[in-house]
């Protein structure tokens, strides 16, 4: 009976120490689960303010008078690259706002973790399609500017004329 009673006292503090670690376990998944989603958001934001500032860049690109456009009408065609570019980007942006909902979700709901592992498996996902949607971008807009230079080097510039 002793031997009985001292199993089950061993197994008894086992068992909790077990529920402890377990705990413990848990507790450490869901801080970096959290840390993962928020580094996420984090990044996410840089490449919402790079997408910004492209898009700024590329309005002054068309608005602006320093620079040499083409007068042929031919060699405008490719300027259509910007709202190809400008769609790219929307669509990045976009998965942005997914990004910081999913985020916000799963810092509301930090205490579960089945929680935080589905906005994290949420904000890596969008992640992966908002950087995709930018690089897309970024190349249509690389392509337009091989464009340009080659019409630049090769093409025939009309000579610039002062204001008076």
């Amino acid at each position: 009976m002793r031997f009985s009673k001292t199993l089950d006292l061993l197994n008894e503090f086992l068992t909790s120490k077990n529920k402890g670690e377990k705990e413990e376990e848990q507790k450490k998944n869901k801080h970096r689960l959290l840390l993962f989603i928020k580094s996420v958001e984090k990044m996410s934001g840089k490449i919402t303010s790079w997408s910004l500032a492209v898009i700024g860049g590329t309005f002054l690109a068309i608005l602006s008078e320093e620079y040499i456009h083409p007068a042929e009408t031919k060699f405008r065609i490719p300027y259509f690259l910007f709202v190809v570019g400008w769609i790219f980007i929307a669509i990045s942006i976009y998965y942005g706002i997914n990004i910081s909902g999913s985020a916000a979700a799963a810092e509301l709901n930090s205490e579960d973790l089945d929680s935080l592992v589905e906005g994290s498996t949420a904000c890596d996902k969008y992640f992966g399609r908002q950087l995709k949607w930018f690089k897309l971008a970024l190349l249509t807009f690389g392509i337009w500017l091989g464009l340009y230079l080659l019409w630049w080097i090769f093409g025939n510039i009309p000579a610039k004329i002062e204001k008076t």
